[in-house]
């Protein structure tokens, strides 16, 4: 009887263990979560500022001395296969 006892309470503290390690894991992981998401954030406002001054530059027209503003999208995003 008292090996079942010991057997108990050591079942008690081991999932006591666990309980606590989880909650740790779940914290770091929201935390890392929001780290990840202020990062990802930060990386597409600076993309699309790149974009936008990019898009404000003039190029040299390669037809006459015009200089001409780039054009919103890629012409490989704008031209679709016919495959």
């Amino acid at each position: 009887m008292a090996a079942l006892i010991l057997e108990a309470r050591a079942a008690r503290e081991e999932a006591e263990r666990v309980r606590e390690t989880s909650l740790e894991l779940r914290v770091a992981v929201r935390r890392a979560s929001r780290v990840a998401h202020a990062r990802t954030e930060k990386a597409v406002a600076a993309a699309e500022a790149q974009r936008r001054r990019r898009r404000a530059m003039t190029v040299p027209s390669p037809w006459s001395a015009l200089p001409w503003l780039r054009q919103e999208d890629e012409v490989d995003r704008t031209l679709v296969s016919l495959d």
